[in-house]
């Protein structure tokens, strides 16, 4: 049961929002691309589907399965018509439903809306996070590579100093960065693709992660084709050369992944100010404090009525019990 109602759920959500692209025959575009019995469904109508639901921007943009979303929007129509034909638009489940999805589409358009001016915000202030270049690297590795077990490691370090001074003037004199990097670099991630380590920002996570950040900081300071080098590394030592100039990604490239990234930490944030401002109350949770209030009270009364009786009375009360007889003759006097 539970399985089917989640799928009427999200099968009559997807309806409704298809059926609100249907019904709208106040499109000012003129291409008609199907009418149902004096319904149209036009290419803006398409548009507009394609912007309130990704899930089905693909489609629509590919010529193979745009015939298909446009088919299914012809049967939501006709669906939908006949509905309206038996009444089921004034069907009181119906409407309630509907005024459920109406609440939820106008409260994720506003937090949608917040979510945007937010990344648009977060953007402006950490341009440095947007601005990538491309770069490639030649590493030589402080490892002894002839296999020495004896050779102190400043040795291999100077080993690798060597090397790495060898391959520069090789550059120097002509030779391409990216043959001699898949030639020679011991960096087995890279050298197959000629040393590239794709796109880099200024605090870029990835290529610290390795111990590569005083690459990309140099990086940053160069020309491309300059050739940098040695940079030393805890790895080894390194040539490096921008193979793509750094670049500004305009906010409409990035804004999904910052609304991803600071989304939820968005919502949290305006329904708890939300909150402070409303009043909110939930019934069943003042009638538990109420009777907790109440058990309390009679708590204190029972605890404070204990606390009155004088040490002489208890002294009295134990006596009487230890000596019913006493207090038979007693009533009897």
């Amino acid at each position: 049961m539970f399985y089917r109602n989640a799928f009427f759920t999200f099968f009559f959500s997807l309806c409704f929002l298809s059926t609100l692209s249907c019904s709208s025959n106040t499109s000012h575009s003129s291409d008609v691309l199907a009418n149902i019995n004096g319904d149209t469904i036009t290419e803006a109508d398409l548009e507009f589907l394609a912007e309130i639901d990704p899930r089905i921007k693909g489609q629509i943009a590919n010529p193979s399965t745009r015939e298909r979303v446009l088919a299914e929007l012809v049967n939501q129509s006709l669906l939908y018509q006949e509905a309206v034909k038996k009444g089921m638009n004034r069907d009181p489940k119906v409407k309630r439903t509907l005024d459920f999805y109406r609440r939820n589409i106008i409260s994720s358009a506003y937090l949608i809306g917040e979510i945007e001016n937010a990344a648009k915000k977060h953007y402006e202030e950490h341009q440095d996070e947007f601005t990538h270049l491309e770069l490639a690297h030649i590493m030589i590795s402080f490892e002894d590579t002839t296999k020495d077990k004896k050779a102190a490691a400043g040795k291999a370090e100077e080993n690798a100093l060597n090397k790495i001074k060898a391959i520069k003037a090789r550059l120097e004199k002509g030779e391409d960065f990216a043959t001699l990097a898949k030639e020679l670099s011991d960096d087995n991630i890279s050298k197959s693709r000629g040393g590239q380590l794709g796109q880099a920002s200024k605090n870029d996570q990835r290529l610290a992660a390795r111990g590569f950040d005083p690459l990309v900081e140099k990086a940053f300071e160069m020309k491309v084709g300059e050739v940098s080098g040695p940079i030393k590394t805890a790895k080894g030592y390194h040539l490096i050369t921008v193979t793509k100039a750094a670049e500004l990604a305009q906010f409409e490239e990035v804004k999904d992944r910052i609304a991803y990234q600071i989304g939820a930490n968005i919502k949290l944030a305006e329904i708890d100010n939300l909150k402070k401002q409303a009043s909110v109350v939930y019934p069943q949770d003042e009638k538990r404090k109420a009777a907790a209030e109440k058990a309390a009270e009679a708590k204190d009364k029972s605890e404070n009525k204990a606390a009155s009786i004088s040490p002489a009375d208890i002294q009295k009360s134990i006596k009487l019990k230890q000596n019913p007889d006493q207090s038979k003759s007693a009533e009897s006097k």
